[in-house]
């Protein structure tokens, strides 16, 4: 006669030995130099994980020669629109089919933005950005203000917008907006970041 056995949730069996699951591997170690850099085994969100840097060297955000593990965020799940199943980031609410400019180069097909996503855009908490100024067309900040937003947006659980108060109006950008389509620009023998005003709407 067979016996039956319960197998406690989140344990599994082998022969009459019940033992906990090993956790999945979401990376592994690839060498670069003399350091190593995690490589992502599944779908992250790219609009959360912190895979990018500022390099002044440059004046560009670049993809980082190594990545950390916890650098990545994997809290991906599944929504659904017009009947069709798609990936969306359950920490952020980013739509995976939505390209993420300024970021590491991954070829994706350019896709225009939905309501639904600029509805998220406009939802999303707003960062106000600190000593904003209003210079021939740009929204400039200091170049710790600048990188200051963008690793926190990178960062943080739930999307924000960056917002810059001016005039007693509230202006917005979307986050991959606004570390798109910067300058650095010499304003009075300083050295700020310059966003034009463009890209930005009242809230």
């Amino acid at each position: 006669m067979a016996t039956v056995r319960d197998v406690p949730e989140g344990q599994a069996m082998s022969g009459w030995e019940v033992y906990d699951f090993a956790p999945d591997d979401f990376t592994y170690e690839r060498q670069m130099g003399k350091n190593t850099t995690a490589v992502p085994l599944t779908v992250y969100c790219p609009q959360c994980s912190d895979t990018t840097s500022y390099d002044r060297r440059v004046n560009a955000v670049v993809p980082k020669w190594t990545i950390n593990h916890s650098d990545y965020v994997f809290n991906v799940g599944y929504a659904e629109e017009d009947g069709k199943k798609f990936a969306v980031c359950l920490s952020c609410g980013h739509d995976l089919r939505d390209e993420v400019k300024g970021k590491a180069a991954q070829k994706k097909t350019t896709r225009r933005p939905t309501r639904k996503s600029q509805e998220r855009t406009l939802a999303a908490t707003p960062e106000p950005i600190t000593d904003v100024k209003f210079e021939d067309g740009y929204f400039t900040m200091t170049v710790d203000e600048f990188k200051r937003i963008a690793k926190k947006g990178h960062q943080v659980t739930q999307t924000i917008t960056p917002a810059a108060e001016f005039g007693g109006t509230l202006y917005v950008i979307s986050l991959s907006k606004f570390i798109t389509f910067w300058k650095e620009l010499e304003v009075d023998g300083e050295s700020r970041v310059g966003i034009p005003r463009i890209y930005f709407q009242e809230a």
